[in-house]
């Protein structure tokens, strides 16, 4: 099994990331999984998001 990771649109507050798991069966790469998860940075000690 292979995973891909990648970073998609950033902006000041937040970012994307791409994940892509896959396997490869007689030269042929099947995709497994897809996701995209959005982050978001917050500072808990000044209870606002990190610019």
């Amino acid at each position: 099994m292979i995973l891909k990771l990648s970073l998609g649109e950033i902006s000041r507050v937040d970012f994307e990331l791409y994940h892509q798991l896959f396997t490869k069966k007689d030269n042929i790469h099947i995709v497994l999984m897809n996701t995209k998860t959005g982050m978001v940075c917050y500072d808990y000690l000044i209870r606002e998001l990190h610019q």
